[in-house]
């Protein structure tokens, strides 16, 4: 699609389909079987006048803890104190925001704005998009509610309601009554710019305008650091996540946002300074690495820019990418175009997150057809991802599809060896393929699911920001002792408190209290962590946490508990606290599969032990083992199966239709497509104790055991 007469063809059809209506004739064939429901006295109970007691009925039936909206407050905060801002929240109307509208919209607008040719002018006209009920004939909601027994005021009500055409003489009756003009330019759309120009900064400065209002109003609570670092990660890092998602924030504003923040969190007071004892940049690191986990506010701008991205490259069927595609990138697909100087502010934004996309996107094999062995990003998530041996046999642009053997999809061994290093060998041949001839696939390796995540990608931007500054052996980040410190079964203020001490690596009255001589806590801590079996970690956490307050209390006069009390009242502060932790192991070398075919009594009549490659994942053997499973039974010609496998992972996709996982998602797709071939094909999980046969012989197979057996006369169809 070229022009822009084709562009606005295609919008004007989409819009026409979408809102228009078929003028449907036989309704009353279709309301026949419908019986009035709505007697006499609901009738009257709908028509009463609407009352703040009803707003408060649906709000107590909303979520507490649900996301806060625009202001930053979630639902439990109106719940609280609706005695005093519930007539206000009564009468104030809320809307559902939707950021593709945004896109589209400001797109349109930089279009109109910046359009210099031409006879033709243009005009911009603001709709409400996409409500579910223009998606339904209006005459056919009408008549449903005549036959279901509704008054005549209370349909005209539903219907004023979902009508959005309002007639010439009407518009021309209100702007004559109100004294007013068409608008010509809409400043704000949704919440957001509808035009961003040069002042860039202007244009965004409500955000900053929002965040400094939340935190003055917060300075007065005399907060403790653990409430602020809830508050900060919760309400105020929200607050620009909506526009961040559609617009590339200066780096001026970002800058200006994040003192604000560090300002509150180190407990700025009106003009009074206090001394940030550590940089932002250690804030923002995880904690498992001595940080707070504290988002880097350009960093998390680009990951949610770089999820358009993603949108514009899978949903191929939205009016957004249909809008963006005819425009900017018709001949290619988004991960290829390039940064038009014609686009507008959103778009350009967009774009420049393409390296996020370069960062954790990776092929998923299909065909192979449209992966470059060099390159390209396909090799599995552990490895290097692109292929490093020299070139040997093959030609520089060459195909994955080269090294396939399309009839048997398999890989054709001994090319691989011919042309790959040994690891690199093995790499590629644990890759599973598919049983039949699907595109290739780009995925996102660094989500479980093989979908982009915002979260995700801030961790890959984070990481590679931190690999690239060097750091000695010894440092304490890369120790265990984060871990052991935020994973304390005590309250979260002695875990903060804990944290801090071993940040700042200072040395405390708490030194005082061993005979042993440390040059900084944090070597303390590490003994005593190291004597968990003999000692209780979480009561001496707590006794230091008292001798701190103790200190403090000493220290501005008030009074203060004696040392031999100190230990009774930390085991009577102490929680009991439950934290659990599973280490997942897998083994190495080869990978077995498993398979035991029972009759309805439960008599073993086939057996199957087989020795694969392994892959990089224990989930992937249990996809491929039960392909392999649904191949074995369809051998046999059987109508009627039931599924029974141990990885709970693997049951929950098939059953839920979900196989979109990068690298085992094409197998499950598979086994799906087998199932299908089944009369009846049912997924069941069981315990590995049920499995044990097939988990025997699969552990049997990875020493070289090769094994098979059926019994045709019980396997009849």
């Amino acid at each position: 699609m070229e022009g822009e007469e084709q562009i606005g063809e295609m919008l004007t059809c989409c819009y026409s389909n979408l809102f228009a209506t078929v003028n449907p004739t036989e309704l009353d064939s279709v309301l026949s079987g419908v019986q009035p429901k709505v007697s006499d006295s609901m009738n009257t109970e709908l028509l009463k006048p609407f009352r703040m007691e009803e707003v408060h009925i649906a709000l107590k039936q909303m979520k507490p803890d649900t996301a806060p909206g625009p202001d930053g407050l979630p639902p439990l905060f109106y719940k609280n104190f609706w005695d005093k801002v519930g007539r206000e929240v009564s009468e104030a109307v809320l809307s559902m925001l939707n950021s593709d509208n945004i896109l589209i919209a400001h797109e349109t607008l930089h279009y109109l704005k910046t359009k210099r040719t031409g006879k033709t002018g243009y005009m911009s006209m603001k709709l409400d998009m996409s409500k579910a009920y223009d998606r339904v004939e209006w005459v056919y909601l009408e008549k449903i509610m005549e036959r279901m027994g509704f008054d005549k005021k209370w349909i005209n009500l539903i219907t004023m309601c979902i009508r959005s055409n309002t007639r010439p003489e009407v518009q021309a009756a209100i702007k004559t009554f109100l004294g007013i003009s068409a608008i010509q330019r809409y400043e704000q759309y949704l919440g957001l710019p509808s035009l961003a120009g040069k002042a860039k900064k202007k244009s965004f400065s409500l955000i900053k305008e929002r965040i400094w209002k939340k935190l003055k109003g917060w300075k007065e609570k005399l907060l403790l650091q653990a409430g602020r670092e809830i508050l900060l990660k919760a309400v105020i890092q929200a607050i620009p996540t909506f526009t961040m998602s559609c617009f590339k924030l200066p780096k001026g504003l970002i800058s200006k946002i994040e003192t604000l923040i560090r300002k509150f969190w180190w407990g700025y007071r009106g003009e009074q300074k206090k001394i940030h004892w550590i940089s932002w940049g250690k804030l923002c690191q995880p904690k498992k690495e001595g940080g707070m986990g504290f988002k880097e506010l350009i960093k998390f701008n680009d990951s949610l820019l770089a999820k358009q991205i993603w949108r514009l490259g899978n949903n191929e069927g939205c009016l957004f990418h249909r809008v963006f595609k005819a425009k900017f990138f018709p001949n290619c697909s988004v991960y290829d175009c390039e940064v038009s100087t014609k686009g507008s502010y959103a778009w350009k934004s967009i774009i420049q997150a393409k390296h996020v996309m370069e960062l954790g996107s990776v092929w998923r094999i299909g065909d192979g057809k449209s992966v470059k062995i060099r390159g390209d990003r396909w090799l599995p998530q552990n490895s290097a991802l692109k292929i490093v041996s020299p070139v040997a046999v093959l030609p520089p642009g060459a195909m994955v599809c080269d090294i396939i053997d399309q009839k048997e999809h398999q890989w054709i061994s001994k090319l691989i060896a011919q042309e790959f290093l040994p690891y690199e060998a093995n790499i590629i041949k644990g890759i599973p393929l598919s049983d039949r001839n699907i595109p290739d696939k780009q995925v996102w390796h660094a989500s479980t699911h093989g979908v982009y995540t915002t979260q995700s990608a801030y961790k890959l931007l984070a990481l590679a920001e931190r690999n690239k500054v060097p750091t000695c052996s010894t440092n304490r980040s890369s120790s265990n002792i984060w871990r052991e410190i935020w994973s304390l079964q005590v309250p979260y203020k002695v875990r903060h408190l804990i944290w801090l001490v071993v940040v700042w690596e200072k040395d405390a009255e708490l030194m005082k209290c061993t005979r042993h001589k440390f040059s900084v806590f944090a070597d303390l801590l590490e003994l005593i962590f190291s004597l968990r079996d003999r000692t209780d970690v979480n009561l001496l956490c707590i006794i230091m946490w008292q001798i701190w307050n103790r200190r403090n209390s000493a220290r501005v006069g008030d009074s203060i508990v004696e040392y031999h009390h100190i230990r009774a009242k930390a085991e009577a502060f102490l929680l009991d606290f439950q934290t659990a932790q599973v280490l997942e192991q897998r083994d190495l070398g080869t990978a077995g599969l498993g398979v035991v075919i029972r009759d309805w009594r439960g008599q073993v009549v086939g057996a199957l032990a087989e020795r694969i490659p392994i892959p990089k994942s224990a989930a992937t053997v249990e996809a491929l083992a039960c392909r392999r499973a649904l191949h074995f039974a369809n051998e046999f010609r059987i109508r009627e199966f039931v599924c029974e496998g141990d990885a709970e992972v693997i049951i929950k996709a098939l059953l839920s239709m979900e196989a979109v996982h990068p690298e085992y998602g094409h197998v499950l797709q598979d086994s799906l497509v087998l199932a299908n071939g089944f009369k009846v094909c049912k997924f069941v999980h069981i315990k590995r104790v049920g499995n044990s046969v097939a988990h025997f012989l699969a552990r049997r197979s990875k020493s070289g055991m090769s094994y098979r057996f059926g019994v045709r006369p019980f396997l009849r169809i």
